[in-house]
């Protein structure tokens, strides 16, 4: 009867509850006894095998999507013997960096207010009467209502008045 030279890897994988985790992947590497790196995939029931390897020192890595990586130093192989590798898998934090590139505009945290201004040629070109009036109920934030006064103030920039709807007087 021949003697075997190899051992082998069994293990299982369970997250922290103690639940099996299928489809976590397990690398074994070793340069000095396989040349490199063997790669399985867990069972339904968490269970991972490398029959027939070399005899030697391995290291294992475990890893899942959504659980931390785990990574296990000196696992020795001996010969005609399995040794055993259990691990549990710890649910990975997720760190998200949000990176916003711009300024913020500038705002007037005392006084709110929306302005329109209007110059002459477009005073011309309007398909209307022409009317300041009519012009103001057409600009944002400005309504009609009944019962309160509106006040009107000129502009320095051209002879065209500013409607404040705020009632809040001339400044």
């Amino acid at each position: 009867m021949a003697q075997r030279t190899n051992g082998s890897i069994r293990g299982t994988v369970n997250d922290e509850s103690g639940a099996a985790l299928p489809g976590a992947t397990v690398t074994i590497t070793s340069e000095a006894s396989i040349g490199g790196s063997r790669t399985e995939v867990t069972n339904d029931i968490g269970v991972f095998r490398f029959p027939s390897i070399s005899v030697g020192t391995y290291s294992a890595e475990i890893s899942l999507d959504g659980f931390g990586t785990v990574r296990v130093e000196s696992v020795d192989v001996r010969m005609n013997a399995t040794t055993t590798v259990n691990v549990i898998l710890k649910l990975a934090t997720v760190t998200e960096t949000i990176t916003v590139i711009g300024e913020s505009p500038v705002l007037d945290v005392i006084q709110s207010s929306v302005s329109s201004s209007y110059k002459n040629e477009m005073l011309a070109e309007i398909p209307t009467r022409r009317n300041l009036w009519d012009m103001m109920q057409v600009s944002p934030a400005i309504s009609q209502t009944f019962g309160k006064a509106l006040i009107l103030r000129p502009t320095s920039k051209s002879s065209i008045p500013v409607c404040n709807s705020a009632g809040s007087g001339l400044r």
